[in-house]
C-alpha cells in the first residue's frame, strides 16, 4: 500500500483503528489513556510515547516502522495486517462483555424476585394463620415465627446481590486491566 506511506501518523492510526472496529473510546481504554489523547494523536497535535507506540503496533499487528513512518507497509519481512481478525476479536469481546453483564443482572434480579416472593408467601401464611385463629377461637394472636421466616429469603437476597455486585466489579476491573 503506497498510500499508507503518504499518510501522516495520525491518518495511519485512524485508518487502522477504524479498520479494526475500535472507537476512539475503546482504543483509549485498551491503552489506558484518555479519549482526547487518541483524538490528538489522530489530528497530529501530539504523538504517543514509545511504550504506547509499541502497544499500538502489537494491537494492530504492524511493525513500529510501519506504524510510525509508514515504511515497508507491504515490503519483505513486514507482518501482514489482519484487521478483519482484529475486528472480529473486538466484536466478540464486546458481545462476551454484554452477555456477562446481562447474565449478572438476570442473576441479581432473579435473586431479588425470589426473596420478594418468598417474603410475600411468608407474610400471607402468617395472615392466613391469624385469620384462622380469629375465625376459630375468636382471638387475635401474633405469629412469633413470621419474623424468623423472613430472615432466610432476605439473607439469600443479600447474598445473591453481593455475588452479582462482586461479579460486576470483577468484570469492570478486568476490563480496565486490559
Amino acid at each position: 500500500m503506497d498510500t499508507m506511506t503518504e499518510l501522516s501518523f495520525g491518518q495511519r492510526l485512524q485508518t487502522l483503528r477504524a479498520a479494526a472496529g475500535f472507537s476512539q473510546e475503546q482504543l483509549a481504554e485498551r491503552l489506558d489513556v484518555a479519549r482526547q489523547t487518541i483524538s490528538k494523536w489522530e489530528l497530529g497535535t501530539s504523538t504517543p510515547e514509545l511504550s504506547k507506540l509499541v502497544e499500538l503496533s502489537e494491537l494492530f499487528g504492524v511493525s513500529l516502522d510501519q506504524l510510525a513512518r509508514g515504511e515497508n507497509w507491504d515490503g519483505p519481512g513486514s507482518r501482514t495486517l489482519d484487521l478483519e481478525r482484529l475486528a472480529r476479536q473486538n466484536r466478540s469481546s464486546q458481545r462476551r462483555t454484554a452477555l456477562t453483564v446481562v447474565g449478572s443482572l438476570c442473576l441479581l434480579l432473579g435473586g431479588v424476585l425470589y426473596a420478594v416472593l418468598r417474603a410475600l408467601q411468608t407474610w400471607l401464611s402468617g395472615l392466613q394463620y391469624l385469620l384462622y385463629r380469629y375465625m376459630t377461637a375468636g382471638e387475635y394472636v401474633s405469629v412469633p415465627t413470621a419474623g424468623k421466616m423472613l430472615r432466610f429469603p432476605l439473607a439469600l437476597s443479600a447474598g445473591l446481590a453481593a455475588v452479582g455486585i462482586s461479579l460486576l466489579v470483577w468484570l469492570l476491573w478486568r476490563r480496565k486491566k486490559k
